[in-house]
């Protein structure tokens, strides 16, 4: 049953669920309470104030601005109250009401910008809410409000560009395809880089899966919609609370509550169109090399062709296509002073733009088989319910289910996928029954039948009671859990081969991967707030957490099917299944202690005591403090300059870690099967005195508040040391354990600054302009590889190394050795030929291969390990803002990366110089022509022999000879104009708010990068290894452009 049939198989249970919420807001007791409304608008500008939160103060009584700036709360008690009202960007207001039973009280709110907010609270990492202003570190705030019209349509495009130091990495550009995320760089080379995620509390599965060449994110599981904000901890110093696993970072995402009053539905539709920029794919080009084959190529491309004629064919036209997609979303909330709820749901259907249905005039579509397609669907439900019992009591409920399934048209680092082999293919051995003229492997219409996909459905849920049995005493647990099932597929039909040109299992093959996750969180903790003296105040918080994590893996195999239809493992005549359980407990307590001095400086020390299950029961536990120092020294008396009106002082250090897999200390042996009978064999060495990785960590910063807040400036530094560094060592294979075992052997240092800068430009009525910019700067060096050799990372053609004195993953590779005229090594020798050589050796035609360079240290096995750059760039950052005038919105955003960056062009490598799947450029093809043709005079070869061994030049023996490449670029990720119908407009519909939006993702990029996309990446592998492939584009298709149009309606 597909997932749009089973989304409307549930929607009469979700429409009760929802009735019945509604219901229970609507059934207020009544009683003496009357209806606030009024209207929130810029000072300076006079414009409505869209995402406004407007609450009476010590009621719960709350609800946010529609795009008019407008909102109602009802049942507010009568008598006097006082309404509070904040956005982010704008000073805080108040002022005092009276209510009188059963009328309207109007109160309209004028907000002054103030682009610095030091009363932000704030709870991840910190032990128990807080305000900014109290931390000595940094921590990131993404209000989901502020994108509710940008272009995105993932957690992780939201999360993209949005703080300083935090990069979303993507892989490619396939329907759904996820990205990675990296905080403050890499902070191991064994373990896992990316951040641990919390969902309102509960750990959640954030491991990149999918089927092959596609990587998928389990956060994009999660429900844009429903999100209310993401707090993001960058490091040791502000994640020590977490532990173990912390030591690159921590995200919190905090979904969306209940308000009192009556329901408040909000309808989103949303229609998308994306194609790819057409001019960054190069043409294929070739030439006929006899007359008979100018004959064959002249009736494919349906053109005049003579012999050693260089010829193109643009495939891309006929293979890229328009995508779409559509989005719907509907959310209501609503509630009473006893009981609050709030419930969205959202289906998205994405058709990517790789067709893959024609090429070379011919289709690739064959009758009784199922095309590849380029998919991603997704159903989203969540809901959260509150209910307060007594004052002092506060419990919520909070629930959250997705279902997706995603398919993709193979990419990447792949032979048998249809994409990467159309990249590789050759014009000119182009047939009606091989349109791409593909040399090897099989051809791109066989490999179209070969479908790869994910079926995903995922739950997660959570329960809170937050506790006040005395003034300044709070008590705080939650109990959650995380559920994934993912299924994977990889479906060869039985005679797939329909131009008999494979021999990869044309009697068919099938895999199935059933992966089921389960994390369950259970924190508990206490908090208490008092006033020592007038003076001092103090924060005491204690806690602690339990993980507990249980993955089950079922897999099978089957291989050649005895007729069609029978599609299934167990009807394969070669079967094999596999199965694994990995469990998991890691454990924790903390304690945090803060004092503050007159509200101005605070001082905040913490530790917690972990212990994780991969070290065994009898293992001692591990300590991570911290300390940190806060000073508002703009809150001091007599502090009042109209430049510098707000500014903070900042500094913290601490530790987390980072622990080995939950086998990598043991000895371990694995089944072995023979026709005498089964067995074991020597796998994991095991290391008893295997401990986590620490990351000792900190950091020194500010935020300043300018001309009376209207700019906000921050900076930070910060320095890390990650200790007990795992490497993974091969130790001698005599005693039978041939696999490498990690040990503690290294050091890797760190060192960056983030800065952002944010205001207003203008502000006046009716027209107002704000901007913002940020940056981040970036190096990593391994500082020492306990005396272990020099690691190759991947793939023997990518040129990623970690080398002590070097970042990790860094580039290495040849250079041409400049200092003799013709530095082409045609006698394999080492030397360079003289002219009356070269003249010689092409006094007849010659194939490229002949012809590779003489490079710098030819011979000595140094050849190739120059130093070229750094896969990550030394600077990322946006800049970017919105222009408000009438009732038009018009927002952009921009990314730039650069600096010492680099990205190995695996590509164009190929497509440049390999004989047999490649060399298939105009440039290429125009220098074998010469090469090739007999016509050609010895001086015409001797000039395009150069060309080719100097610039044209790829792969073994010099991987990464002219594929080495700058990668800086400048990118405008997001643009949009949003148009507020006028009220008068909405009022007629009987709604609260109505806008229309125009956007567009990936609009243009700007860099000197020859390839596709710089950001594209050859693999999704997230191993020690995998996830440190970047900086390599290698057969992934790009990133789309996306043009949006949605309408949101409140009611």
């Amino acid at each position: 049953m597909s997932l749009q049939v089973r989304a409307w198989a549930k929607l009469p249970a979700i429409l009760a669920v929802v009735a019945f919420l509604a219901a229970a807001g609507a059934a207020e007791v009544e009683a003496q309470t009357g209806t606030v409304t009024g209207q929130v608008v810029d000072a300076g500008s006079q414009q409505p104030l869209n995402g406004a939160q407007v609450l009476i103060a010590g009621t719960g009584i709350g609800g946010i601005t529609a795009s008019s700036g407008r909102y109602t709360l009802q049942n507010v008690p009568a008598g006097t109250q006082t309404i509070q009202v904040q956005l982010i960007g704008y000073g805080r207001q108040e002022q005092e009401i009276t209510v009188s039973a059963g009328e309207t009280t109007v109160a309209d709110f004028t907000l002054s910008r103030a682009a610095i907010d030091l009363g932000r609270i704030v709870v991840t990492g910190t032990g128990a809410p807080q305000e900014q202003r109290r931390l000595g570190h940094t921590i990131g705030v993404i209000d989901a409000s502020q994108l509710e019209n940008a272009p995105t349509m993932s957690v992780n495009e939201m999360l993209s560009g949005r703080e300083p130091g935090l990069v979303s990495m993507g892989t490619g550009g396939n329907a759904g395809e996820g990205a990675r995320i990296r905080i403050r760089g890499n902070a191991s080379l064994a373990q896992s880089n990316e951040p641990i995620i919390y969902v309102d509390g509960v750990r959640i599965d954030n491991s990149g899966s999918g089927s092959d060449n596609l990587r998928l994110s389990r956060l994009d599981d999660l429900n844009p919609d429903a999100i209310e904000r993401i707090e993001v901890l960058k490091g040791a110093a502000a994640a020590t609370l977490y532990g173990t696993e912390a030591s690159s970072g921590v995200i919190q995402i905090f979904t969306k509550a209940g308000r009192t009053g009556a329901p408040q539905w909000n309808l989103a539709v949303e229609q998308a169109f994306s194609l790819h920029n057409k001019s960054r794919f190069e043409p294929h080009a070739g030439f006929a090399r006899t007359s008979a084959q100018a004959q064959t190529l002249s009736e494919v491309f349906r053109q005049n062709l003579q012999p050693f004629e260089v010829f193109e064919h643009n495939y891309w036209d006929e293979v890229l296509e328009t995508g779409t997609a559509r989005t719907a979303s509907l959310s209501v909330t609503g509630g009473t002073e006893m009981i609050t709820y709030m419930l969205s749901g959202r289906v998205q259907r994405e058709d990517g733009p790789l067709g893959f249905e024609r090429a070379a005039f011919q289709s690739l579509v064959v009758p009784g088989f199922q095309n590849a397609q380029d998919l991603n669907e997704l159903n989203n439900l969540t809901g959260s319910l509150s209910i307060f019992p007594v004052p002092e009591l506060r419990l919520r409920v909070q629930a959250n289910y997705a279902e997706r399934y995603v398919e993709s048209i193979g990419t990447g680092n792949c032979t048998t996928c249809p994409y990467s082999m159309l990249i590789l293919s050759q014009p000119f051995r182009a047939t009606a029954t091989n349109p791409s003229g593909t040399a090897a492997f099989g051809t791109i219409r066989e490999f179209n039948q070969r479908r790869q996909w994910s079926e995903a459905e995922r739950f997660g849920g959570s329960f809170n009671a937050n506790y006040t049995p005395f003034e300044g005493i709070n008590l705080d647990g939650t109990i959650g859990v995380d559920i994934v099932n993912q299924r994977r597929f990889i479906d060869i039909p039985f005679g797939y081969n329909v131009d008999n040109f494979t021999g990869s299992t044309p009697q068919g093959a099938r895999t199935t991967v059933d992966r089921n996750d389960r994390d369950l969180t259970l924190d508990l903790k206490a908090s208490w707030d008092d006033q020592l003296t007038d003076q001092l105040t103090s924060q005491l918080v204690l806690g602690g957490q339990v993980l507990m994590s249980r993955r089950h893996t079922l897999g099978s195999f089957g291989q050649e099917f005895p007729a069609p239809g029978l599609g299934v493992t167990s009807a394969a005549v070669i079967q094999t299944a596999t199965e694994a359980i990995l469990e998991t407990v890691n454990g924790g307590l903390f304690a945090q202690w803060q004092l503050g001095l007159d509200d101005i400086y605070f001082l905040t020390g913490g530790l917690r005591y972990d212990k994780h299950s991969a070290f065994g029961e009898e293992a001692d536990g591990a300590l991570y403090p911290k300390v940190s120092l806060s000073a508002v020294l703009s809150d001091r008396d007599g502090w009042n300059s109209e430049i510098l009106s707000t500014f903070q002082l900042r500094t913290a250090i601490g530790q987390s870690g980072l622990q080995p897999g939950a086998f990598d200390a043991l000895t371990t042996f694995s089944p072995i099967n023979s026709t005498r009978g089964g067995g074991v064999q020597p796998d994991n060495l095991g290391n008893p005195n295997l401990q986590p990785e620490t990351s000792t960590e900190w950091e020194l910063g500010f935020e300043a508040g300018l001309f009376m807040d209207r700019i906000a400036f921050d900076m930070t530094y910060w320095n890390r040391t990650v200790q007990d560094l795992l490497v993974a060592r091969q130790f001698q294979p005599s005693g039978g354990f041939l696999s490498q075992q990690l040990d503690n052997l290294g050091t890797m240092d760190a060192w960056g600054v983030e800065m952002g800068v944010s205001g207003t430009a203008i502000n006046r009525p009716g027209f107002s302009l704000d901007l913002f910019a940020n940056a981040a700067f970036l190096r990593e060096t391994l500082t020492d590889l306990g005396g272990a050799p020099d690691i190759k990372v991947g793939y023997f053609r990518y040129s990623t190394w970690h080398r002590e004195g070097f970042a990790p993953g860094a580039h290495f590779g040849p250079l041409l050795d400049e200092s003799v005229e013709f530095p082409v090594d045609i006698f394999r020798n080492c030397t360079a030929p003289t002219r009356e050589q070269f003249l010689d050796f092409v006094s007849v035609p010659r194939d490229p291969n002949n012809f590779i360079p003489l490079v710098q240290a030819c011979g000595t096995g140094d050849e190739k390990l120059f130093y070229a750059g750094k896969p990550t760039p030394d600077w990322t950052g946006t800049f970017g803002g919105d222009l408000r005038f009438g009732n038009f919105t018009i927002s952009n955003l921009f990314e730039f990366r650069g600096g010492d960056y680099t990205v190995h062009n695996i590509t164009d490598e190929f497509r440049r110089s390999h004989s047999l799947i490649g060399r298939n450029v105009r440039r290429t093809a125009e220098v074998e022509s010469v090469l090739l043709n007999p016509a050609s005079t010895a001086e015409e070869r001797l000039e395009a022999a150069v060309t080719y061994g100097t610039e044209l030049f790829g792969l073994a023996p010099y991987d990464g000879f002219n594929a080495l490449e700058k990668a800086d670029y400048l990118r405008w990720q997001e643009a949009s104009i949003t148009y507020r119908v006028p009220e008068g407009i909405v009022d007629r519909f009987r709604a609260r708010s109505m806008t229309v939006t125009a956007a567009a993702r990936n609009l243009a990029l700007f860099t000197g990068y020859s390839g596709m996309d710089p950001a594209t990446n050859v693999s999704v592998s997230d191993g020690s290894e995998g996830q440190f492939f970047s900086g390599l584009d290698g057969w992934s298709v790009p990133p789309p452009r996306r043009f949006q149009f949605s309408a949101r309606v409140g009611f």
